[in-house]
């Protein structure tokens, strides 16, 4: 298979409903069990290392075809693989995401579960009926299963350690409940875009998006989420991922000149936590979750930008779960996110680098 962009049904070959050991017998896992094998995001050979290259590449180069001749308003979300189908957090992100997809705007994430499917969710419903679009919503968040928890592979040799099977078969059902979904469509499937790693392999990659960009180098991956977040970002709670996307968009943030220049970052889990204070009990365990963000982020800008530059991009930092406020944001950001993407599609952009560097 060439490094094109790829669908559901291409990660999937080899899945089958009826069957729940499959997950493990679908290109998708057994090109990370090879991945694995290799040496993982260290290739021990210098042929391993220059196929991933050479892939990696080849999809960067079509999905940069792809936003050339779609020019879209991408709209990136990042947040916790961990939040489960029957959160609130995965509903807003689903909502949020339909309502985007209805104003023209286009989802990409980072392919997972949690925030990332929920985000994938929402885009394909988005020329469904509300009566559908809910529906799903309830399915998934009853469907069951689960993403493992840790690895399933022998690092050294890729193939499936003993005593998995209840995680893999685990895996297959949190699958098959977002393969069915599908059927419960009753408009034309919304577009959107995943760009998950194989680093992360033993996670099954979410079938609701419409084209899949899968590296093999998560640093490349990170960069290319937060590049082509062009538009705005969403943030749904998360962890350490999560955290690294919001810190790479403030080095973005940190040095523009002009506030047009600052790209939206919108916060929108509906508990606050990006607000909030984790809380613990006598024995540490934490009792109120949350990483709290939103004053670090705001000096943090204060202090790069400047005072009055930055209270003019501070309507740019929201925390907020309103489709509008969001949407009122991201539209005023979208003439400038337009010419910046024509600027990286044309080779303009490249062309600048290479004459910095002489």
């Amino acid at each position: 298979m060439t490094a094109e962009l790829l669908t559901s049904d291409q990660l999937l070959a080899g899945f089958s409903e009826s069957d729940p050991t499959s997950f493990v017998r679908t290109w998708d896992f057994q090109r990370f069990q090879c991945f694995v094998a290799a040496g993982g995001a260290s290739p021990t050979t210098l042929e391993d290392a220059r196929d991933q290259a050479q892939w990696d590449a080849e999809i960067s180069f079509s999905l940069k075809q792809y936003i050339t001749s779609t020019s879209p308003k991408v709209v990136g979300i990042m947040g916790g693989h961990g939040i489960s189908r029957s959160e609130a957090a995965y509903t807003v992100i689903a909502k949020l995401s339909r309502q985007l997809t209805q104003a023209g705007y286009f989802i990409v994430t980072g392919g997972g579960p949690g925030a990332m499917e929920a985000g994938h969710l929402g885009a394909t419903f988005a020329n469904s009926s509300d009566g559908a679009f809910n529906q799903a919503l309830q399915e998934l968040a009853a469907s069951g299963g689960s993403v493992p928890s840790g690895s399933m592979v022998d690092p050294k040799t890729g193939q499936i350690l003993p005593g998995q099977d209840a995680q893999i078969a685990a895996a297959h059902a949190w699958l098959l409940g977002a393969v069915r979904t599908k059927a419960l469509l009753d408009g034309e499937m919304g577009k959107s875009l995943a760009i998950p790693t194989w680093l992360y392999g033993q996670e099954p990659t979410t079938p609701l998006a419409s084209s899949y960009a899968k590296y093999y180098q998560n640093s490349i991956r990170e960069e290319t989420l937060i590049a082509n977040g062009r538009v705005g970002i969403l943030y749904a709670k998360g962890g350490g991922g999560t955290l690294r996307e919001i810190f790479q968009d403030v080095e973005i943030n940190y040095y523009v000149q002009k506030h047009e220049n600052f790209i939206p970052m919108l916060f929108v889990d509906p508990l606050g936590f990006w607000q909030t204070e984790a809380k613990y009990d006598a024995q540490g365990q934490t009792t109120t979750p949350g990483i709290k963000v939103d004053e670090v982020l705001k000096e943090a800008f204060r202090y790069a930008l400047g005072a009055q530059l930055f209270s003019q991009c501070e309507y740019k930092l929201r925390f907020t779960t309103d489709f509008e406020e969001i949407r009122a944001v991201l539209d005023v950001h979208a003439p400038v996110a337009a010419d910046a993407m024509r600027l990286m599609t044309t080779g303009a952009a490249s062309v600048l680098m290479r004459l910095r560097r002489r």
